[in-house]
């Protein structure tokens, strides 16, 4: 019982940091500089895309979601465990979202699969078109971070530059302008690339947080 107790909380702490590695680059301004922001995502853009490990992106008009899922399996004695669950005798309800799903019963297991999503970019982001790449600027606070969508063939790289490893990449292989940022004993790096830079950003591949998608 702790065990499966134990791979939720992992799960809920995964799927809050999924986006996010490390949070250690910002951005100076909304990237790429020099570039008009659009309202829209282009309708060329619209569809499903699949990556290797079956998380999904959905891409609309006017949002952007992530979607990816987890397969369950636990002993019937197990259900009291999770108390944000109401298990009925052909579906699983999540007492948050009241959204259902299957559930199968066999032997003294119960297996359902569990869906969630992670809407990455709505009305409320800067969103910029530039060298096949879709760039989604988050301000939080005062702070920009920069999700991408790069279009390669019929398929899509995604990836954020957040970590320190990151950093260094663009340090090294691009010298990126960039100052430190000192707060509360924490260190962070602001970026500051030029339109010329930032297609070199395009270009570089290996980063910490990235995952190719196929459209279906």
């Amino acid at each position: 019982m702790k065990k499966s107790v134990l791979i939720f909380g992992l799960i809920l702490l995964f799927m809050s940091c999924r986006r996010r590695v490390e949070n250690y680059v910002e951005f100076s301004e909304n990237q790429p500089v020099d570039v008009e922001e659009i309202q829209n995502v282009p309708e060329n853009w619209f569809g499903n895309y699949r990556s290797i490990d079956s998380s999904l992106i959905s891409i609309e008009k006017d949002k952007i979601i992530e979607k990816w899922f987890s397969d369950w399996k636990i002993s019937i004695k197990e259900k009291d465990s999770f108390p944000n669950l109401t298990f009925q005798k052909n579906f699983v309800i999540d007492n948050t979202t009241n959204e259902k799903t299957k559930l199968i019963s066999k032997n003294d297991s119960l297996f359902w699969k569990e869906q969630y999503s992670d809407t990455i970019f709505i009305k409320d982001k800067i969103l910029k078109l530039y060298k096949d790449a879709l760039i989604l600027n988050t301000n939080d606070e005062g702070r920009i971070y920069i999700d991408v969508l790069k279009k390669e063939n019929n398929q899509i790289r995604k990836f954020s530059i957040d970590s320190k490893e990151d950093f260094e990449k663009l340090k090294r292989e691009i010298k990126v302008d960039f100052e430190y940022k000192y707060s509360n004993n924490d260190t962070t790096v602001i970026v500051k690339p030029t339109k010329s830079d930032f297609r070199k950003i395009l270009r570089k591949k290996g980063y910490t947080n990235e995952m190719i998608y196929t459209k279906i």
